[in-house]
C-alpha cells in the first residue's frame, strides 16, 4: 500500500514537472515569435520613405573621383554631412617613432 502511494506521489511529479517544463517552451515560443514580429516591424519601418532623410555618410578605403587625377585618392575615412554639405577627409597613419618625421611629411604630402 505504502509502495503504491509513492509510486502515485512519484507519477504525479513527474507529470508536474512534464507540465511545467511544456508551459516554459511555450513561453519561450511565444518570446521567439514576438522578436519575430519586432524584427518584421523594423524592417517594415526602415523601408519608408523616411529612411532616405540621411544626414550623415560614412565611407571607409574608398576612392574618391576628383575633376583632376590625383594620386592618392583614397582617403581612410570620408565623413559626409549632407545638411551642411561638409566633406571631411581623414588619413590615418600609425608609424614607429623614428619613422613619425617621415609619415608625417608623406601624409601631408598626399
Amino acid at each position: 500500500m505504502m509502495m503504491m502511494i509513492m509510486m502515485m506521489m512519484i507519477m504525479m511529479m513527474m507529470m508536474m514537472m512534464i507540465i511545467i517544463i511544456m508551459i516554459i517552451i511555450i513561453i519561450i515560443i511565444i518570446i521567439i515569435i514576438i522578436i519575430i514580429i519586432i524584427i518584421i516591424i523594423i524592417i517594415i519601418i526602415i523601408k519608408q520613405p523616411m529612411f532616405w532623410k540621411i544626414i550623415f555618410i560614412l565611407y571607409w578605403n574608398r576612392s574618391i573621383l576628383m575633376d583632376k587625377t590625383i594620386h592618392f585618392n583614397r582617403p581612410d575615412i570620408t565623413f559626409m554631412n549632407k545638411k551642411t554639405k561638409n566633406t571631411f577627409l581623414i588619413d590615418i597613419a600609425v608609424p614607429i617613432t623614428h619613422n613619425l618625421a617621415k609619415t608625417i611629411t608623406d601624409k601631408q604630402g598626399e
